[in-house]
């Protein structure tokens, strides 16, 4: 009995220094904090999680015109980037054709976002909201052709890219980063439509007004010096 008692006193002495000693489980929102911190060259903002989400968040007060966030147009997403990709070039060679994607610059971008982008930003998107793009039963009326139309052009692009072995997924995953690009690329000048990291996380709306007046989005650099371009955030208002 006695050697019964000790068993159990040693077992639970070590489950709670197990328990006790193990570090916290990692969240993906930690590693593209970190990554966000070090692409990042300008502005306030930075990227956390709560309980309603992951989100963007100042950390002093701004004024209207005020950077909020600006990162280099090369750690972006962009359709020249992708069209400029080894992966492409290899698969319209063995196609012995351009990709000309039913969904255009959303297609190229979908795919150079899961193939190119840092792997820390990627897992860190979300995979549990309702996005019309992915919800094939009960789209809204108003739109359900429009959606089921750019469905199908999608799942063609997802057929070519498969078929010349460059798809950077199976279906579900492509529809899921297809539905990432329409809900959160932003226009940046002259480099059209592009996914920037950190901007992505901020509260958006439509691609017609994504930040619901409360940001407007400009390309940085270039001109006769030449800066490296960069894509910034601005406040649209004072924001406290």
């Amino acid at each position: 009995m006695r050697a019964t008692a000790a068993l159990l006193l040693y077992l639970s002495q070590h489950a709670k220094a197990l328990t006790a000693s193990a570090p916290p489980a990692a969240r993906p929102i930690d590693a593209f904090a970190a990554y966000l911190d070090a692409v990042q060259v300008g502005g306030c903002a930075r990227v956390d999680e709560d309980a309603t989400g992951c989100g963007l968040t100042l950390t002093k007060n701004v004024n209207a015109g005020d950077v909020v966030l600006e990162v280099p147009l090369s750690a972006c997403v962009t359709a020249d980037a992708a069209r400029a990709s080894d992966w492409l070039r290899a698969a319209e060679a063995a196609a012995g054709e351009e990709w000309d994607p039913w969904c255009g610059d959303a297609s190229l971008l979908a795919a150079s976002l899961v193939r190119d982008a840092d792997p820390a930003w990627v897992a860190a998107m979300p995979r549990d909201l309702w996005l019309p793009l992915l919800d094939v039963n009960e789209p809204p009326a108003c739109s359900a052709r429009d959606l089921a139309a750019f469905r199908d052009n999608a799942d063609d692009d997802h057929a070519w890219l498969s078929e010349h072995g460059a798809a950077p997924g199976d279906l579900e995953s492509w529809r899921l980063a297809l539905a990432w690009v329409s809900s959160r690329a932003v226009e940046a000048g002259d480099a059209g439509l592009v996914l920037a990291p950190g901007a992505d996380f901020a509260d958006h709306d439509d691609l017609l007004d994504p930040f619901d007046e409360a940001l407007t989005c400009e390309l940085g650099g270039g001109g006769l010096l030449r800066t490296p371009r960069t894509v910034k955030l601005l406040a649209a208002r004072p924001q406290r």
